[in-house]
Order: C-alpha cells, then structure tokens, then sequence
C-alpha cells in the first residue's frame, strides 16, 4: 500500500511540473525552425507568419549554435499568444513543420511591465 501511495504521489508531483511548464503567458518558444534562413530574413517572416494573431512586441531568434532553429515571439496580450500556439502548431514553414509551446519563463519585456 505504501509503496502504491509514493508511487502516485510521485506521478503526482511530475503531473503538476509538466502543467506548470506549459502555463500560458505572452512569450511563444518555436522550435524546429528550418537552420538554413538568414536571421533577418527569418525575422520579417514569423513576424508576418505570427501577427495575424496580435501585436508582436518583439521577435528573439538567434542565429548561435545552441540556439539555431529555435525563437520566440512575446506578445502584447495573453489572448493572442494563445491562439497563436493553437493556430500554428505543426504549421509547414520553410519545409518543416513549427514546434510551439509557452515559454517556460516571462520575457524580460513581459515582466518589466508587469512590475510596474
């Protein structure tokens, strides 16, 4: 019974850090980003991929080798960051297929204003 007991608290505990990590906010994490496409070029694109959805404040994608393939788009609104994810999950860009979650932590932006 006790060994039962641990072993669903522990699932327990892995259940509530995997939800924690997918909580909404602003921030978009897209991965799987085709390597190939030039940063700027890169930018202007998610930036039209991903406005239809709300105001972009800002778009990060870096271009080192730990972090190619990989940006983020911070939103202005909860909202738009929501249906972002939902409405490009999977989405085909530059022959691969986006991988978008909640970033795991605000944006600097996103919380500097909410100090306020």
């Amino acid at each position: 019974f006790t060994l039962c007991f641990v072993a669903l608290l522990i699932l327990l505990v892995k259940y509530i850090v995997f939800i924690m990590e997918l909580s909404p906010n602003e921030t978009v994490y897209i991965n799987n980003i085709n390597e190939k496409i030039k940063k700027d070029v890169l930018k202007k694109q998610l930036y039209m991929l991903f406005s239809q959805y709300g105001k972009v404040r800002q778009i990060i994608a870096c271009k080192g080798v730990k972090m190619r393939g990989q940006a983020w788009v911070i939103y202005q609104d909860l909202h738009s960051a929501v249906n972002a994810v939902k409405g490009k999950q999977s989405f085909v860009f530059y022959d691969k297929p986006l991988r978008l979650a909640f970033a795991k932590t605000k944006s600097q932006i996103v919380e500097r204003e909410q100090a306020k």
